[in-house]
């Protein structure tokens, strides 16, 4: 806060978030007009007939520094929406497509080595705008042969959803939130008079006291969002607490096809181990097991552990992403989980519970001696002497919230090694890196 500047985006930002703030308390990605189009899908259809499974390589023709090639499998959800009606079979590729980029589509048959069809070419349509408007003339490209046919839809301009919600972001908002928070209130009982429009020289008196309590408003209903909406319980009580964990996201006041609307409604069919991580390392032992019970913090991870825990020769490596693949391993997740554990240890230690604190201190330091596996040498001609870097994961793998992991080095997953290495473990959400969270309680007593 040392100059207008900085303290006019303060301002600005509690406003837009107080937009982007629904009455459940979470906050939405992005408010409408506010966040491009999605790139849409190409949609496959073929009805060759014989196979027990087709399998189909995309080619990205203008990829400069390599040619790709990804396997898609007409029986592998993870790849795609794929149907079977009659003959006919369906796919619909939606992931890693660039818009002006040319795509070389190839079908094959279990066993087969040559394709059964080729589309040669096919250009994804700049700005994902529908194909009808680029060219009235135009045609689905098709391949035919004696035994079938393999025809390309592009399906383009798929819009975001302004009510979604991600409890991944909110967490990280959270935390951000509260920084800033400390940061504010270091200026407390200060006014500061800002240029609102360059043009015209107009001024905005800019009080922090009253953003401090506009602030304080928006932390408190996060929170109550959280302790109302973010837990998933199953069919859990009291006593079993082994369906218990963070919800991946939702929808929020959205309305329905017979014109009511939802104040929440939140997605059940994913599991992120991340939300897990970074929301009880943001929310904290105290207030985790003051809201939901006596030891839920560390049954939550207990939970996370058995859904996306990376084992080897039964030894905790770390952790995947959600709860289809276990023979994942990220080093990112994987780091945060880390940070989490050693968060949770220092507390519970606190609260009398060294016999939990012990096993988290163990899980953490497990955890740090496995992902060492994805610490590689990087050779660049730029540095005299090979340079380090963490691999974003073990393999390849499509990640169900949108995007793949792949074995390369990462900067996310390098610089959570760094802020997790023993000689800093510098917890990035807590301002000054200390291992601990925020207390909650005197925010939530004033709202």
């Amino acid at each position: 806060l040392g100059n207008n500047r900085s303290i006019s985006l303060a301002h600005n930002l509690l406003t837009a978030i107080e937009k982007m703030q629904t009455s459940s308390g979470a906050v939405l990605y992005a408010t409408s007009g506010t966040c491009p189009n999605q790139s849409g899908y190409v949609e496959l259809q073929w009805s060759f007939k014989g196979y027990s499974e087709y399998s189909i390589k995309r080619y990205d023709l203008d990829y400069k520094m390599l040619k790709q090639e990804f396997k898609l499998r007409n029986d592998d959800l993870r790849y795609g929406d794929t149907e079977r009606e009659n003959d006919l079979k369906i796919m619909r590729d939606r992931q890693n497509l660039w818009e002006g980029h040319r795509y070389r589509y190839e079908l094959y048959g279990r066993g087969n080595i040559k394709p059964l069809a080729i589309i040669p070419s096919f250009r994804i349509p700049d700005r994902a705008r529908e194909v009808d408007h680029l060219d009235p003339n135009y045609k689905n490209p098709q391949a035919i042969s004696e035994d079938g046919k393999f025809t390309l839809n592009f399906s383009g301009s798929v819009k975001v959803d302004y009510h979604e919600v991600s409890l991944e972001n909110n967490f990280s908002l959270l935390s951000g939130l509260r920084s800033f928070l400390e940061i504010l209130r270091v200026h407390k009982n200060e006014v500061f008079a800002i240029t609102s429009d360059i043009r015209n020289g107009s001024q905005l008196i800019v009080d922090v006291n009253s953003d401090i309590q506009r602030l304080e408003s928006i932390i408190a209903k996060m929170l109550n969002f959280f302790r109302t909406y973010g837990l998933h319980t199953g069919k859990g009580d009291e006593g079993n607490k082994e369906d218990w964990y963070f919800y991946q996201g939702g929808v929020a006041e959205k309305m329905l096809p017979d014109g009511s609307v939802v104040t929440w409604k939140a997605f059940d069919n994913n599991f992120a181990a991340d939300c897990q991580t970074w929301g009880m390392t943001i929310l904290g032992q105290p207030t985790i097991d003051g809201w939901f019970g006596e030891g839920s913090a560390y049954q939550i991870w207990q939970n996370t552990k058995r859904i996306a825990g990376h084992y080897v020769q039964g030894k905790l490596w770390g952790i995947g992403f959600s709860n289809d693949d276990t023979s994942v391993l990220s080093s990112e997740w994987t780091f945060g989980a880390i940070n989490m554990c050693l968060v949770l240890a220092e507390q519970y230690r606190k609260a009398g519970r060294s016999d939990m604190a012990d096993a988290l201190s163990a899980d953490a330091e497990s955890m740090y001696q496995g992902v060492q596996s994805l610490l590689v040498n990087i050779k660049d001609s730029r540095f005299s002497q090979a340079q380090k870097g963490y691999l974003y994961s073990n393999k390849r793998y499509f990640i169900p919230f949108g995007w793949y992991a792949n074995p390369i080095p990462n900067n996310a997953s390098t610089s959570w090694g760094l802020l997790m290495h023993p000689d800093f473990r510098y917890n990035p959400f807590y301002l000054g890196g200390k291992m601990d969270s925020y207390d909650w309680g005197g925010i939530l007593k004033n709202f």
